[in-house]
């Protein structure tokens, strides 16, 4: 009995080790897949501006056509003679309840430097101010993209501490420039590694509470996790 036993475990263990190995491959490629899919979403769309505190109302019944007029008077000769807003609307759909915060109004730009050029000149005009209300414009990223950027807050921190430039820039890819070279960086552990091996401190460095934890360091599978110089 006790044989029959042994040897059936000999045939089940190398079925079960090529079960699990199987399995572990099926996960990294959904997770290779999902990180295709979150930069897929997050480049569709680097063309929309995010617009905070526009009145209720204001944009009529042809947001899209109001939102081109307005951005126009604000941009005045900045942009191209091409610029067009594709579509715009409010998030989520549906009034809202009396004295309520307006909510986002969602533009997309049909031309991605006049997006810029819109963002730069509502940074310049700041305040914009539309019926006595203070209006805002920033970029709208998907909540992976918010999320990748967000981890970079701490080493941006340490960076700045440093005397350090660097730049975001989109998706969620970090720039600093070190002897007049530019470094970039997919996430904030590469960051941290550069730093140490770039300027090693015998004791720790100020900030390091503030750092995500090495050991939770997760490595995207794609040619992006690597650092590069140009």
């Amino acid at each position: 009995m006790g044989r029959n036993k042994g040897k059936h475990l000999e045939d089940i263990l190398p079925a079960h080790k090529e079960h699990k190995n199987a399995i572990e491959q099926l996960q990294q490629q959904v997770e290779a897949l999902q990180e295709r899919v979150e930069d897929a979403e997050g480049l569709a769309q680097q063309n929309n501006v995010r617009i905070i505190g526009l009145p209720e109302g204001k944009e009529g019944r042809n947001p899209t056509q109001y939102v081109e007029d307005w951005l126009k008077t604000i941009a005045k000769a900045r942009l191209s003679n091409y610029f067009t807003i594709e579509r715009a609307h409010r998030i989520p759909s549906g009034k809202t309840q009396p004295g309520a915060s307006p909510r986002p109004l969602i533009a997309r730009v049909l031309n991605h430097r006049d997006r810029d050029t819109i963002l730069q000149v509502a940074r310049e005009a700041e305040p914009v101010i539309v019926d006595n209300t203070r209006v805002s414009l920033y970029p709208y990223y998907t909540l992976a993209v918010q999320r990748r950027r967000a981890s970079f807050q701490a080493v941006k921190k340490r960076l700045k501490a440093e005397g350090l430039p660097y730049a975001l820039l989109f998706l969620a890819r970090l720039r600093v420039t070190y002897n007049q070279k530019a470094h970039f960086f997919d996430t904030p552990e590469l960051v941290c590694d550069w730093q140490d091996t770039t300027f090693p401190h015998p004791g720790p460095r100020e900030h390091e509470d503030a750092l995500p934890p090495r050991q939770a360091h997760q490595p995207r599978k794609d040619k992006r996790n690597q650092r590069h110089s140009t």
